[in-house]
């Protein structure tokens, strides 16, 4: 099995290392630190792995995986790991994103092509013309998607643990990330093209629609489940998160039949907050079901009106409990504590179990 090292290794990247298992073909090696004053503390990650020191993992390792950060630091650290990699005869794996924003860099263009590789979909055009491109096709397969309110929510770890829950009981799952490290786990990231503002947004629902019907003809599954990058809503006037383009894009291509939204951590959250996210998801996103993971980061606005800060806390600050006693049923939940998670996954499979006769 290769030997895999990871760079950089954060908070948006800590997937890679709590998700290992799913991990096929390789074995993580060494998780390569950006900033060794800033390490991802509340991370459950085998120590050991984690290094500053980027020559000796990069030398001890077959492959580099060099993955995106939410920085958008397309410079010189990853150049110097490039480098690193070229000298120890390492080969080199890009995240589609990062290969995007690096690509214009010579030394870059000029790697071999057998000395790298990147980690994106092949999307399959064949079947975009071969029924009207005005209509939406019909797709008979149950539908979860993952959606919330921004970066650092929680949604990847909630589509890797439908995953694990689906894939123990023995389904076969077409699954779509909404991070560009989804190939390495075993599924396949959101093809680009649904985020191509140069296409109609009409071009791009009946495109998605087309290329999930062409998946499933290739390989017939029992489930579909989607994650959606970016922000289901703007957070307000300022931050206004593609005004949710992305989810609008991907709900109108599909029938979802439940989603989970995450939202951020607070100290205190309204019951007519969740209620607002319900009736969202049913009008805005038509889906009839929704489930409320409550993440565990803040987001906060200080000095800069335009941007957000985010500090990782783990667990929800308030008491889901005594929220949660306010509904008829149990509507929050949190994927970072295992009894939450536990009951919420056999929610969404009662919810299911109960409507469509495939499960």
């Amino acid at each position: 099995m290769n030997k895999l090292a990871v760079y950089p290794f954060d908070y948006h990247s800590r997937e890679l290392a709590c998700y290992s298992e799913l991990i096929t073909n390789y074995q993580i090696s060494a998780l390569i630190i950006k900033d060794k004053f800033n390490t991802p503390s509340i991370i459950n990650v085998d120590e050991s792995l984690l290094t500053y020191d980027y020559k000796e993992a990069i030398i001890n390792a077959d492959v580099l995986l060099l993955v995106d950060d939410l920085t958008q630091d397309f410079g010189k650290h990853y150049l110097r790991m490039i480098e690193c990699a070229q000298e120890n005869s390492t080969k080199i794996m890009f995240t589609r994103k990062l290969w995007e924003g690096l690509n214009s860099f010579e030394k870059i263009r000029g790697l071999p092509e057998d000395r790298f590789t990147i980690l994106e979909n092949i999307v399959d055009t064949s079947c975009d013309k071969s029924k009207n491109m005005n209509t939406l096709l019909k797709i008979d397969i149950p539908i979860i998607t993952v959606m919330g309110m921004g970066d650092y929510c929680n949604k990847f770890q909630c589509e890797l643990e439908l995953r694990k829950f689906f894939v123990e009981k023995g389904y076969q799952i077409l699954q779509l990330g909404s991070k560009a490290i989804a190939p390495i786990l075993g599924f396949k990231e959101i093809p680009s093209f649904v985020m191509d503002k140069s296409l109609p947004f009409i071009e791009r629902v009946i495109k998605f629609n087309r290329y999930i019907v062409a998946e499933i003809k290739r390989n017939p599954v029992d489930l579909i489940v989607v994650g959606i990058p970016d922000s289901i809503l703007p957070y307000n006037n300022n931050i206004i998160n593609g005004l949710g383009e992305t989810s609008l894009i991907i709900t109108a291509a599909l029938n979802i039949d439940a989603s989970i939204i995450c939202i951020y951590n607070q100290n205190r959250i309204d019951s007519r907050y969740i209620e607002h996210l319900k009736a969202c998801s049913k009008y805005r996103f038509n889906t009839p079901v929704s489930f409320i993971n409550v993440s565990g980061t803040v987001a906060m606005q200080q000095d800069d009106p335009y941007s957000l800060n985010f500090w990782h806390v783990g667990k929800p600050l308030c008491s889901l409990e005594k929220i949660n006693e306010q509904f008829d049923e149990t509507k929050l939940f949190s994927i970072s504590d295992l009894d939450s998670r536990n009951k919420l996954m056999e929610m969404i499979y009662k919810n299911f179990t109960d409507a469509i006769d495939v499960f």
